[in-house]
């Protein structure tokens, strides 16, 4: 019985040790670049959209968290773009996207925003939706300043005309 014992303790002593060999053999240690695994990219897309005017924009959102920005939402994208890319910005005195880079708002056409994230939509009865390559996106129920940037969200902004 204890030669049977002894051999039972010897095999689980060594599935152990063999397991434990194993387990630290990841070469997707955070910062280490040298092994096979890409680094995960943080990025969302912003994308300006009027009729044939179409500007797309990638953000890394580790460059974003990083910059020097106060603003919050997609003003904070904007500011950050406005540094790297030359993106031209302006609100009214409420706050309000006027205009973004070519999009305008004159007349009856008005700067419009949708998104990607969920939590953001609008789920009035007057909600909307636009599509961008092959996909749609609700128009957001929150302004500029309070959507919400993560990881591989898309924001358009673009008109609508009332």
């Amino acid at each position: 019985m204890k030669k049977l014992l002894t051999v039972i303790l010897t095999l689980a002593l060594l599935c152990t040790l063999s397991l434990a060999l194993f387990a630290c053999t990841d070469p997707a240690t955070p910062g280490d670049t040298s092994g096979d695994v890409e680094p995960v990219e943080k990025t969302m897309t912003l994308v300006l959209l009027d009729g044939d005017y179409v500007e797309e924009f990638t953000v890394d959102l580790d460059k974003l968290a990083s910059s020097e920005q106060k603003s919050t939402g997609l003003i904070a994208v904007l500011d950050y773009l406005k540094q790297t890319e030359n993106l031209t910005y302006s609100t009214d005195s409420t706050g309000f996207l006027t205009q973004v880079n070519e999009i305008k708002q004159e007349g009856n056409k008005y700067i419009y925003l949708y998104t990607s994230v969920a939590k953001d939509e609008n789920l009035n009865q007057f909600a909307s939706s636009i599509e961008y390559k092959g996909k749609k996106y609700p128009d957001s129920g929150v302004g500029a300043k309070d959507m919400t940037i993560e990881k591989d969200c898309v924001i358009i902004i673009s008109v609508i005309v009332w």
